[in-house]
């Protein structure tokens, strides 16, 4: 049974939340009349339209142009999966950036990217603004970037899936605290061996690596805000100030303070 939400619209789109849980795999045919993203949350399916036959999942996002005739094919080894998919407007003038692309096209999803939709589905029941300037932010900044990577998900080990996002969904909740990845692989139900080389396969980095990138995102958007910078270290997972900003500094070249002060200085009125 497929379950379709309608959980957010404005002018620009309307975000429509997909849930379904089937008893045997079903592949179902259907059409897109206006450009769409589609973000797995959780699982994924199969997808077929012209150039494209594979596999979307939680580590990827799948981009479509107007006008695109596809199938999709719901696993029932995948259990529930959830997706999230943002319907843009025909007439916005944003629409114009799918022109590039073709009829569909995959991408990797980054720990960035990654960050937004879980911080969206959280929100979703907030007030009007914040979704809206969460999409904004999301769109502008990490969608369409030049740097974005194809990227086909692998098949072969969709079984482990679901362990895997019960590891990304424990990260995304819990990067506050001082986690290691024994805790991480035990919120997967998998070994620390079994769990590391899994989720390295699947998203193209060790879990460490992710998880250091969720928290240096949600730093950066503490310090646009009137957050204190030791607050701000304690608040993403680091025990100390000087940990933070050596980190920080090798991350992004940069130190909190001074990429606070130049957000200011570019952003005055935020």
């Amino acid at each position: 049974m497929i379950k379709r939400n309608l959980v957010h619209q404005n002018d620009l789109l309307t975000v429509v939340v997909y849930e379904s849980s089937v008893d045997e795999d079903v592949k179902e045919n259907d059409y897109n009349d206006r450009p769409c993203l589609s973000f797995p949350v959780r699982a994924g399916f199969g997808y077929q339209t012209t150039g494209f036959d594979g596999f979307i999942d939680s580590n990827s996002f799948l981009l479509e142009s107007q006008s695109n005739e596809f199938s999709y094919t719901k696993y029932k080894d995948l259990g529930s999966d959830l997706t999230a998919c943002f319907q843009f407007a025909e007439h916005q003038p944003f629409v114009q950036s799918f022109s590039r692309y073709l009829a569909a096209e995959v991408f990797r999803r980054t720990p960035g990217l990654s960050y937004m939709i879980h911080r969206f589905m959280r929100e979703l029941g907030s007030n009007r603004i914040t979704l809206d300037s969460l999409i904004d932010e999301m769109l502008l900044e990490e969608v369409f970037d030049e740097s974005l990577e194809h990227f086909s998900p692998a098949p072969d080990n969709r079984h482990c899936l679901p362990r895997i996002d019960a590891a990304k969904e424990y990260m995304h909740r819990h990067f506050s605290s001082e986690i290691g990845i024994d805790e991480i692989a035990k919120a997967s139900c998998m070994s620390r061996f079994h769990f590391t080389r899994s989720f390295k396969k699947r998203t193209g980095m060790p879990p460490y690596q992710y998880l250091k990138q969720i928290r240096f995102y949600n730093a950066r958007e503490n310090l646009k805000k009137d957050v204190d910078v030791t607050e701000v270290a304690f608040k993403n997972g680091f025990n100390s100030l000087e940990h933070f900003s050596s980190a920080f500094k090798k991350e992004y070249d940069i130190s909190p303070q001074a990429f606070r002060a130049s957000f200011r200085k570019s952003y005055p009125s935020t």
